[in-house]
């Protein structure tokens, strides 16, 4: 890969240009293995189903070496419609060709001196690291899923719930030698630590800081998923599609430099490595309706909700009480950024496949059950579904158009953060419109 800097012939913030470059090769093997204990005949009520899956994964990289990462993963349905699931596994990210090779890439930020007691700007110049490890992650997780009378809802006494589905899952991520392009402030902070990353002139004053890419420290999130969907039965008037999903983290911590402290930076941006509210919610209602035999309309509207989290100056990312914040920096109290509510709304037209009428079909005259019927209907029986010349062509074509962030609403204000929103969990892009066409052949 080239330096971007050089690309964009920008040739004074960068310090010395260098054209980054490298090469990586990844042999990779995956097996699975499915062991169905009970289920079908095997089974009965508290036990209908039990199945265990065991995976591995092994990949060779030229540029570190090689990893073998496993999963475990169990399955129970004690009845028919309930189910419980659990897995534990672990997993690698190999450092991106960006991450080992990129050359020099430079920017002016300012930095809080400690040394000094100053506040001063100072160039940073980014690199690549041949150097890297890998990430590795170990994840834990339980869930289950209801769906009342889905199995046989004519004959289940859930049977009125038919359509209803409900979840909710627990899970635990635990991140090390996490890959990051450190601050110009945690750099400065830890000067002790890496002394030749902070280049300082004949007074003092910090000159410029590297801030390569280095294997930072951990983080680790602990969460609950949890959602419901409904979907009704095809009415005369049309269905109705309902769903919600969430997400709540409840705890998120991490470690910004190995063997440092580990910081509470649950619903905040004061992380360096992870940051974001700790709420998520989506949730959707959507009409439909099958016109002449054959064709779906549908239509309908998704809201989204961020919750509200605190900015940079969160007293839990440094290890403090908001008391202790204050003292210790003069700054006043910590903002909290507002919550993010939009809506999308969209609208669609599938046309379905046309019939032919099949040898099945009755003759004109009798019915289904071969019976002879009079009147209007011996004429000539209308097909099940639409069989027009012009169908042919179009037939499972889908044609969309959407509106995303239907009342423009902003990104709230995050004026700790140089963008002035979060740029991880918000976007600037409000209010646009799109149009999709879908062809199935």
């Amino acid at each position: 890969m080239v330096d971007p800097n050089y690309n964009s012939h920008n040739l004074t913030g960068a310090g010395t240009i260098q054209n980054g470059h490298g090469k990586d090769y990844v042999k990779s093997v995956y097996g699975q293995i499915i062991i169905p204990l009970l289920g079908e005949k095997w089974s009965w009520p508290g036990a209908r189903a039990l199945e265990v899956d065991i995976s591995e994964r092994y990949d060779d990289y030229s540029t570190f070496g090689s990893a073998a990462k496993p999963k475990f993963a169990i399955r129970y349905k004690p009845f028919d419609d309930l189910t419980f699931r659990a897995s534990y596994a672990e997993s690698f990210r190999a450092p991106s060709l960006p991450e080992l090779f990129t050359g020099n890439l430079g920017a002016f930020v300012f930095v809080s001196d400690p040394v000094t007691a100053s506040t001063v700007e100072v160039q940073t110049l980014g690199t690549g690291n041949p150097k890297l490890k890998p990430e590795t992650g170990y994840s834990y997780y339980v869930g289950g899923v209801w769906t009342p009378g889905a199995v046989d809802p004519e004959h289940s006494w859930w049977g009125w719930a038919n359509g209803f589905s409900a979840y909710v899952d627990w899970v635990e991520i635990s991140r090390r030698n996490v890959i990051a392009q450190p601050s110009a402030q945690l750099v400065v902070d830890s000067e002790a630590t890496n002394p030749t990353q902070v280049i300082r002139g004949p007074s003092g004053t910090i000159i410029s800081v590297l801030t390569p890419f280095e294997n930072l420290g951990a983080v680790r999130v602990d969460a609950i998923d949890f959602g419901a969907s409904y979907v009704t039965k095809e009415f005369g008037w049309g269905k109705l599609e309902l769903e919600a999903d969430a997400t709540y983290l409840y705890h998120v911590s991490e470690q910004d430099l190995p063997d440092g402290q580990v910081f509470n930076v649950t619903d905040s941006l004061g992380g360096s490595i992870y940051t974001g509210p700790d709420f998520k919610l989506v949730t959707s209602a959507f009409y439909s309706k099958t016109v002449f035999g054959c064709d779906t309309f549908r239509t309908g509207l998704t809201l989204n909700y961020i919750d509200s989290e605190h900015d940079l100056l969160d007293p839990r990312a440094f290890g403090l009480t908001l008391q202790q914040f204050v003292a210790a920096t003069g700054l006043p109290n910590t903002h909290v950024i507002g919550s993010w509510t939009t809506f999308d709304w969209q609208i669609s037209y599938e046309i379905g496949k046309f019939q032919e009428i099949a040898p099945e079909t009755p003759q004109p005259g009798y019915d289904k059950e071969g019976k002879r019927i009079v009147g209007e209907k011996a004429i000539s029986p209308k097909p099940e579904a639409c069989n027009e010349g012009w169908r042919r062509w179009l037939c499972g074509s889908k044609l969309t158009f959407g509106i995303h962030n239907l009342f423009d609403t902003r990104p709230p204000l995050a004026d700790a953060t140089i963008q002035g929103f979060d740029t991880s969990n918000t976007t600037p892009f409000q209010r646009y419109f799109y149009v999709e066409i879908e062809k199935k052949f």
